[in-house]
C-alpha cells in the first residue's frame, strides 16, 4: 500500500535537518506538517486494520516515543504530585517506591509554556493513538506497546489545554478496551482511590486514606478516576 509507506516516510523525513532556505527549516512549520502526517497515519489505521501494525510498531512508534517523551517531561513538571513522574517511570510493574528523590527533583523542574504548534502536534499524536487502538485488529497487534505508551500519555491527563487532555482521554479509553490491566494500577494511583487489599479479609495497606481521596480534586485525579470507573465497567477481558 503506497500511501501507507508514504505517511511513514513523511514522518521519518520530517525528523531530519531541512536546508536553511526550506520552509521546513522553521520548527513551527515542521510541527504542523507532522501533525497532518499523524492524521494520515490515523486514517490508514482505520482503513487497513492490522495491515499497518508492523509499520507503526517498527517505524512510527520509535519516533513518537522520542518526540512525545520530551513533551511528557514538561507535562509531568507541571503536575503537583511529587511522585507522579517516578511512578510513571515504573509503569511496567516494578516497585514505584524505588529510586531516589533526585529523579523527582530533576524532572519536576520549571517547564516553559508550549507554542500553539507544539500543542497541535501533541494533540494530533494522541488522537493518532486513539485511532490506531480503536481499530481492534490493529490495536491487538500492538497491545505490547500499551505499558510504554501509557508512560508517555498519562502526563497529559492534567494538561491545561482542553483539546490535549481530551485527546489523552480518548487514547487511554481505546487502550483500556484492549488491555485494561496495563493501565489500571497507575490510573488508580493518580485518582487517589485506595488500592484494594491483597487479601479481601485484611484492611488495605496503602498509604492513601479516604479523607485524602475526598480532598483530591486536581484535574488529573478527577480524569484518572473517570478512567478507573470506565475500567470497572468493562467486560472481563480474555487472558
Amino acid at each position: 500500500m503506497t500511501s501507507r509507506s508514504t505517511s511513514v516516510t513523511i514522518i521519518r523525513q520530517s525528523q531530519t535537518t531541512a536546508p536553511m532556505n526550506s520552509p521546513m527549516a522553521d520548527p513551527s512549520t515542521r510541527r504542523v506538517f507532522l501533525s497532518k502526517a499523524f492524521e494520515l497515519v490515523t486514517i490508514m489505521a482505520e482503513c487497513s486494520g492490522d495491515f499497518i501494525a508492523s509499520r507503526f510498531k517498527n517505524d512510527v512508534f520509535p519516533l513518537v516515543a522520542k518526540l512525545l517523551g520530551n513533551f511528557a517531561e514538561d507535562a509531568m513538571a507541571l503536575d503537583s504530585r511529587d511522585d507522579f513522574p517516578l511512578y510513571c517511570n515504573h509503569l511496567d510493574g516494578s516497585d514505584r517506591h524505588s529510586g531516589n528523590s533526585a529523579q523527582n527533583t530533576s524532572i519536576n523542574s520549571c517547564a516553559f509554556p508550549r507554542q500553539a504548534s507544539e500543542t497541535e502536534l501533541i494533540t494530533s499524536v494522541l488522537f493518532c493513538f486513539a485511532g490506531v487502538f480503536q481499530e481492534t485488529a490493529c490495536g491487538r497487534s500492538i497491545a505490547d506497546l500499551i505499558p510504554t505508551l501509557g508512560t508517555l500519555v498519562l502526563p497529559f491527563l492534567g494538561d491545561q489545554d482542553t483539546g490535549t487532555w481530551k485527546a489523552c482521554m480518548a487514547a487511554l479509553r481505546q487502550m483500556i478496551q484492549i488491555d485494561s490491566d496495563a493501565l489500571w494500577r497507575p490510573l488508580v494511583h493518580l485518582s487517589g482511590r485506595p488500592f484494594p487489599p491483597r487479601k479481601p479479609w485484611e484492611p488495605s495497606t496503602e498509604s492513601t486514606t479516604l479523607e485524602e481521596v475526598a480532598d483530591d480534586t486536581s484535574p488529573i485525579s478527577i480524569r484518572a478516576m473517570e478512567l478507573v470507573e470506565f475500567i470497572d465497567n468493562q467486560p472481563e477481558q480474555p487472558l
